[in-house]
Formats: C-alpha cells, sequence, structure tokens
C-alpha cells in the first residue's frame, strides 16, 4: 500500500469525513476513495468502493435501464452452455 501525507488543508477537510468518501479532481473525475479509521471495516469499505467504475454508475443513473425479454435471456443462457 502506499502512503499519502496530508498537508493542514487536507487534513482539515478528511477529519470532517463520517463515512466512505469518494474524492474528485477539479473536473469531477474520481481518483480514489476515503474510508476514515473511524469507521468500522474501513478498509474492507475502501477496497470494495474501489472495485466499482464509477463510469457505469454514472451511466446507470443518468440513461434508461437497459433490459431484455425472456427470450434474449433464455439465448444468452442457451449460448453459455454452449461453450
Amino acid at each position: 500500500m502506499t502512503t499519502i501525507r496530508a498537508d493542514d488543508s487536507m487534513l482539515a477537510i478528511l477529519s470532517k469525513v463520517q463515512e466512505l468518501a469518494e474524492i474528485r479532481d477539479s473536473q469531477g473525475n474520481v481518483i480514489g476513495f476515503f474510508a476514515p479509521v473511524s469507521l468500522d471495516r474501513a478498509p474492507l469499505y475502501a477496497k470494495a468502493a474501489a472495485r466499482v467504475d464509477p463510469t457505469v454508475v454514472q451511466e446507470r443513473r443518468s440513461g434508461e435501464p437497459k433490459s431484455q425479454s425472456t427470450t434474449e435471456v433464455l439465448q444468452h443462457v442457451d449460448s453459455l452452455k454452449a461453450s
């Protein structure tokens, strides 16, 4: 694991965080996650959050839900069985 030292301004912000936090750059791009040590199981939350693709989350929030008919789902399942 890499260690990053927080300067006073970053420390002032992070010390107020009470839950898992998403850290973004000035353009709004996710650069990482922060879990305060006071949070029970903080390392597990941070690892789980790091596995989530923020692009996929944003697409799901903004777009029409993608759905498939029962026939399409069954065809997909059959194609997996053939493999």
